[in-house]
């Protein structure tokens, strides 16, 4: 190809890819504009109220652990005391044996309701928390506490 038909032929590309900007509109446009989403607006009151929350349920569950704790010391040690005040060896055996079969029970059932209460509370927070639009970042106290994991 000579010179003379790419120098036409640039001219002709360049008239076509120009000749578009130089028309004449008629009708109306609206620009185009970007979807936004309004960021949500942190709420730290309503985490406080979700602590609040959160942390009375595990102060009850607490308690009412405690309280089971407690009544079931207390019934083994009143069946051990019993137990050791029979004379018959087979009879103190098999109550002593029940005594603290019966604690080793109520103790599982003290704990496992605990568990349960504490996990409770924890799921309720993490899903009342979500609708604060805060970062929370708290652990749940499994770290350090001993077996309780409050």
């Amino acid at each position: 190809m000579d010179k003379k038909t790419w120098l036409g032929g640039a001219i002709i590309l360049a008239a076509l890819v120009a000749l578009p900007a130089f028309a004449e509109t008629t009708g109306t446009t609206t620009p185009l504009t970007k979807h936004e989403n309004p960021k949500p607006v942190a709420d730290y009151s309503c985490v406080q109220t979700a602590v609040d929350v959160r942390e009375g349920a595990i102060i009850s569950a607490f308690t009412s652990f405690t309280t089971a704790e407690s009544a079931a010391l207390t019934v083994r040690k009143s069946a051990l005391h019993d137990a050791w005040g029979m004379t018959v060896a087979k009879d103190r055996n098999a109550a002593l044996n029940k005594a603290w079969s019966d604690f080793r029970t109520a103790n599982r059932t003290a704990f496992k309701t605990l568990r349960t209460a504490n996990k409770d509370a924890w799921s309720a927070f993490k899903t009342s928390s979500k609708a604060c639009h805060v970062p929370v970042a708290e652990s749940h106290g499994d770290e350090g506490v001993g077996s309780l994991g409050l």
